[in-house]
């Protein structure tokens, strides 16, 4: 991505160390890693890979990430803004049948 302007400075897309970086939340007992784009790449950690870490150091954490129908909706380009409101209405729609599934980790 090309710089930005704002508030006087330019702002610059920088790397990142895992395609959540989920693990930033080491520390805390319970955990909801909501990851869009989930996979590792080029030697980044992925998503499950942090995940399955919290759990090691004895957090209760849930990697949740896009079903079938969301990752239809978000298309082969996470970035495109024509998509954004059929992506958004299918998360929506997931999040919904999620909150089942993370609900225990707060019962």
């Amino acid at each position: 991505w090309p710089s930005v302007r704002f508030g006087g400075r330019e702002w610059i897309d920088a790397g990142m160390v895992s395609a959540a970086n989920a693990t930033l939340a080491i520390g805390h007992d319970r955990i909801v890693v909501l990851a869009p784009m989930f996979e590792g790449h080029a030697g980044i950690s992925s998503a499950q890979d942090d995940v399955a870490h919290l759990n090691r150091t004895g957090a209760r954490a849930i990697l949740a990430v896009p079903d079938a129908a969301a990752r239809e909706a978000i298309g082969p380009n996470p970035y495109d803004p024509t998509r954004a409101r059929a992506a958004a209405e299918s998360g929506r729609h997931q999040g919904r049948i999620l909150a089942t599934e993370i609900k225990p980790l707060w019962t």
